[in-house]
């Protein structure tokens, strides 16, 4: 997989866990990807390394995870060239082990979720968007965890409509009141 061809391929390794812990590929620029992966006892990945080559040069990344007692993802931390790591988000999780806040970049923002009686995703809310998830609310309602309706803060709607095996059937995209855009499915 060093040499340049005209073929992108990949390469993945296993343990005999059955988990991957080294992914190499080519890429576009004429070089290649090394992946590698590091697990907890209970199959988690902890740390992933990412090496990077190419004509333009070598780049290196690190991500490492943390996870809680209920073996939840709670950190996500991210490294450049041996520069100093980054916390990319941390998780927070209510009583019942949903998502209510996810701090992005060393915590200076913040994602929030709300959710329905049923568990259901009502609004994710972060610095410059917050969107609104509707299920019965508006026409069509549905009361099997479809989405009917997603509006985001800048009045843009998007519904949905679904056949008898719930399956989506499409959707159609307002910005205001007239609709502009539409796109239908066949299975």
């Amino acid at each position: 997989l060093d040499n340049r061809g005209d073929y992108l391929t990949d390469a993945i390794y296993y343990d005999v866990k059955g988990q991957e812990i080294q992914r190499r590929s080519t890429n576009l620029l004429g070089g290649y990807e090394k992946k590698y992966h590091q697990y907890n006892y209970v199959g988690q990945i902890t740390k992933t390394q990412k090496k990077h080559y190419s004509m333009y040069g070598n780049h290196t990344e690190v991500y490492s995870y943390v996870y809680d007692h209920a073996n939840r993802l709670i950190q996500t931390n991210h490294q450049v060239e041996g520069q100093n790591e980054v916390e990319v988000s941390y998780i927070e999780y209510d009583e019942l082990g949903r998502v209510i806040n996810d701090k992005l970049h060393n915590k200076t923002a913040t994602k929030t979720y709300s959710y329905n009686l049923q568990g259901d995703v009502t609004r994710v809310a972060g610095p410059g968007l917050s969107q609104y998830i509707y299920y019965n609310a508006s026409s069509p309602s549905y009361f099997n965890g479809n989405i009917s309706q997603l509006v985001t803060n800048y009045i843009i709607a998007n519904k949905f409509c679904y056949d008898g095996l719930n399956r989506l059937l499409g959707s159609y995209y307002q910005w205001g009141s007239p609709q502009n855009w539409m796109e239908w499915i066949t299975y």
